[in-house]
C-alpha cells in the first residue's frame, strides 16, 4: 500500500481511508486481491475526499485488464456501501466554476425528468453521484463558454460514464441562457471580491476597464484632447501672423 501511496503522490488522509476500504475488502470482497485490490481502494478514496486519481495508470499497474478492473472497482464500492459524499457545490468550488452551478442544478433537474419518463414504474434515478454531478458542471460549463479542464473531470469518476452522461446531457440544457449568464457575471465578481477585500470599497464598480463617452472626454480635457496621436494640426499658409 506505502508504495502506490508514494507513486500516486496521495495525501495522507486519503493514505488513511484507502487503508480502511482495503482491511475492510479482505474480509468481504475475496474476489478481488492484490495490486489490484490496494489501487481499487486508492482510487475509492480518492473518489470519496474529492482528490484526482490516475486511472489510466492504475489499470496499467493492476495486473488486470482494463475491464476487470472497472468490474473490480465496481464490486468493492457495492460491497462497501462507498457513496460520494461530494455535492455539487463542492465539485463547483473544487474546480473552481461555481459561475456555473445554478446552471448545473437545473440540468440535473432537466435530465432526471428525462430520465424518469424512460424508466419503468418503481425506478430512481440517483443523480447524487460523482460521474451526474460532474457531467452536469462540464455541460453547463460549455453551454456558458466557461473555460474548464475536462481530463480533471473525468479523473474523479468514469471516463466512458461521464462521456455518455455529458452527451445525454446536451439536450437538458435550457435555450434561455440569459438569466444564467447574469447569475455568472454576479458570482465571478463575488469571488473576486472573497480572493480581494480591498474590492469591497467600490461595491458598485465593476472591474473591467471602461471607455468614456466623447462628450465626456471633451468636458474634461477639452476639445484638443479628442486629436489622435496621427492627428495635425493643418499649418496656415501665405499668411505671416507676426
Amino acid at each position: 500500500m506505502k508504495e502506490y501511496v508514494r507513486r500516486f503522490h496521495v495525501p495522507p488522509v486519503v493514505a488513511e481511508k484507502a487503508l480502511e476500504y482495503f482491511r475492510l475488502a479482505e474480509m468481504k470482497c475475496p474476489a478481488v486481491r492484490g495490486t489490484c485490490l490496494i489501487l481499487v481502494c486508492i482510487q475509492l478514496a480518492c473518489a470519496q475526499l474529492g482528490e484526482p486519481f490516475d486511472k489510466k495508470q492504475a489499470q496499467k499497474l493492476s495486473g488486470v485488464q482494463a475491464k476487470a478492473y472497472t468490474n473490480s472497482y465496481r464490486t468493492v464500492e457495492e460491497i462497501l456501501n462507498i457513496q460520494s459524499n461530494l455535492s455539487l457545490k463542492d465539485f463547483a468550488v473544487k474546480f473552481g466554476c461555481m459561475e456555473v452551478k445554478e446552471l448545473a442544478e437545473t440540468i440535473l433537474q432537466n435530465y432526471k425528468v428525462v430520465v424518469d419518463l424512460k424508466c419503468t414504474h418503481g425506478q430512481q434515478v440517483d443523480l447524487s453521484k460523482s460521474e451526474s454531478l460532474l457531467a452536469a458542471l462540464y455541460t453547463a460549463c460549455k453551454a456558458l463558454k466557461f473555460r474548464c479542464d475536462k481530463a480533471k473531470f473525468q479523473s474523479f469518476c468514469s471516463k466512458n460514464m461521464f462521456q455518455k452522461l455529458s452527451e445525454d446531457m446536451q439536450v437538458c440544457v435550457p435555450k434561455d441562457l440569459d438569466r444564467y449568464k447574469n447569475g455568472s457575471m454576479k458570482a465571478s465578481l463575488k469571488r473576486q471580491r472573497e480572493e480581494d477585500p480591498q474590492l469591497d470599497k467600490q461595491p458598485d464598480a465593476c472591474h473591467c476597464p471602461t471607455l468614456a463617452t466623447e462628450e465626456e472626454t471633451r468636458d474634461i480635457a477639452g476639445p484638443c484632447s479628442l486629436l489622435t496621436p496621427q492627428s495635425t494640426v493643418p499649418a496656415l499658409e501665405g499668411k505671416d501672423h507676426s
